[in-house]
């Protein structure tokens, strides 16, 4: 190669680096939600869901063929995992720019994080779209002052418009979880789904739309413009049945073989009516048998026993057209906490309820995943017994190595389950959402209390002068890190989100435990909050002064009432 070729690719690079932190910048592209973050959840068991990832195949390499394939189906069905599995294997012959949305994680459900992690992984894949992305960023440096309208307009459909008519160089947009999506209705209503959909539609397959989500009927209404030519749907839950029950089968028995292996159980257990009983009752939910699988691998004493009794439970009871399609599922999360808590007369009973719908409320409501030690920190909690519960709950998220790691949900239909009063038949565990949002935002109140103070980075300023910009303050990020640890950071800048989620402040009774935290926080500890936001995120103040008037004003007059 000559010289002057090397030092064009060289320049080359360079100018790719810079390009690109620009839009790591500008866009702040959550990676971990997409398929090529190194540490995602695995896709389906090797060699299972074949029909349905083939189905897929087919449908991506058809250029005449429909250009969007909605896979929906019933929470815990496996979409998820298909949709990894399949993103894999597409991205083998194609381009593939994808979104995995979670509900658990206040980024990973936010509609404009879902765009512009889409744009940003665009603008890597194709330099026309690139080119066209950034022309949009230079026109509009105030992004969050444009519309969202105008974002999918200018970001997404005019790159996907200009992408080059090359067969052989397919991109496919890949979203998992539709319905999870924080602001389902405008991200449905025209503002998204049905502008890609209609862009897509002239662009003769070479962009195509894989989406899976829930039949939620907003979802269901964005398609009903479609012609039949243009989407094509799968129902994973009617998908081809017997399949589904073999692949179940096969994810039984390999992970069967797995603890027998390990806990050195004769090559008899389980027996193979044991199995076909298990797959009956896991009906076409996965989530059913990863349940199980993760209940029973964590017995402290005997994985037989425990089998036992889930096997001799005699499960959802009634003729199959009254029963809910998720009894079994529902019967298995109720054993999981059953279990853990034992005996209603045994001491302390009680209080032991009491803590695990505190922590449970803890990780499936709060705005990010948090860690043993931040729920102990916020809540009040001794952290022995909040690591007692976690670990003894662990069949139902991911138990963490260290106290400081987030605890992550396995997941979303154990926060379906747990949050609905017709699904957890046991008041002793089921969640209120307003008291527990209540209670997560008086543990923020109560930190902020105690921790907040003037210049709490100690940054070195002029008497008489403002504090600097973020900008001009050397190593922020470290200094942060060093004065306001993780629980902090969360409470200064998620407490008054957990309030807003409050359905029915004005008529919540345990309002009255924060009245006097509240109080305290407005006297004395406001101005201090404000200027730490400030200093976390450079948008804080901003997005605070937009959301927290209404909120606050019930809150104060609430709250007068009590004091």
């Amino acid at each position: 190669m000559h010289a002057g070729v090397r030092t064009e690719a060289k320049v080359d690079s360079i100018l790719d680096l810079e390009l690109k932190n620009r839009l790591v910048k500008t866009l702040r592209p959550l990676i971990q939600a997409t398929h090529t973050w190194g540490d995602a959840p695995e896709g389906c068991l090797e060699n299972t869901r074949q029909e349905l990832l083939a189905a897929i195949d087919t449908w991506a390499a058809h250029p005449g063929g429909p250009h969007t394939f909605w896979l929906s189906g019933l929470g815990g069905t496996g979409k998820t995992a298909a949709a990894r599995s399949a993103a894999k294997r597409l991205a083998r012959k194609y381009r593939v720019a994808s979104f995995f949305i979670s509900r658990h994680h206040a980024e990973a459900h936010n509609v404009h994080r879902v765009l512009h992690t889409l744009v940003f992984q665009l603008a890597q894949l194709d330099h026309a779209a690139r080119a066209t992305v950034l022309g949009f960023l230079d026109a509009n440096p105030d992004l969050e002052s444009v519309t969202l309208s105008d974002q999918v307009n200018g970001m997404l459909i005019k790159p996907l418009e200009n992408i080059p008519a090359d067969k052989s160089n397919k991109l496919v947009i890949l979203i998992d979880a539709l319905d999870e999506c924080s602001n389902v209705k405008s991200l449905v209503g025209g503002q998204f789904l049905s502008s890609v959909i209609n862009a897509l539609s002239s662009m003769s397959g070479r962009v195509k739309l894989l989406l899976t989500s829930r039949r939620e009927p907003a979802i269901q209404d964005a398609f009903e413009f479609l012609w039949e030519r243009l989407q094509r749907e799968v129902k994973l839950h009617e998908f081809m049945p017997q399949q589904t029950s073999n692949d179940i089968r096969a994810f039984l028995e390999s992970s069967f073989n797995s603890i027998r292996d390990e806990k050195k159980l004769p090559a008899t257990w389980p027996s193979c009516m044991d199995v076909d009983e298990l797959v009956r009752r896991s009906g076409a939910f996965f989530i059913y048998a990863a349940t199980l699988v993760r209940h029973i691998e964590q017995a402290r004493l005997s994985p037989q026993k425990r089998l036992e009794n889930i096997l001799v439970k005699a499960g959802a009871e009634g003729p199959p057209e009254e029963r809910s399609p998720y009894a079994q599922v529902d019967d298995l999360y109720l054993e999981v906490l059953h279990l853990f808590a034992g005996p209603k007369d045994e001491p302390g009973h009680t209080d032991l309820c009491d803590h695990v719908r505190q922590i449970v409320a803890a990780v499936v409501l709060g705005l990010l995943p948090m860690s043993v030690a931040m729920i102990s920190s916020i809540l009040g909690l001794e952290i022995e017994d909040v690591r007692t519960v976690v670990r003894g709950l662990g069949a139902l998220w991911i138990v963490p190595a260290t106290d400081d790691i987030p605890i992550s949900l396995f997941h979303e239909s154990f926060p379906d389950f747990i949050l609905n009063t017709s699904r957890c038949a046991d008041a002793r565990f089921r969640l209120s959402p307003d008291i527990g949002h209540c209670q997560i935002a008086r543990g923020c109140l109560r930190g902020m209390n105690d921790l907040l103070k003037e210049n709490i980075c100690q940054i070195e300023y002029l008497p008489g002068e403002p504090l600097p910009s973020r900008d001009q303050i050397p190593d922020l990020n470290g200094r942060l890190d060093l004065h306001v640890p993780a629980h902090l950071k969360y409470s200064v800048e998620h407490w008054i989100d957990h309030f807003r989620s409050v359905k029915n402040i004005e008529g919540l009774t345990v309002l009255s435990d924060v009245a006097a935290p509240f109080s305290k926080f407005c006297d004395e500890k406001l101005l201090y909050w404000i200027e730490t936001l400030s200093l976390l995120d450079r948008n804080g103040v901003r997005r605070l002064i937009v959301n927290i008037a209404q909120p606050l004003h019930i809150l104060q007059a609430r709250v007068s009432s009590l004091i």
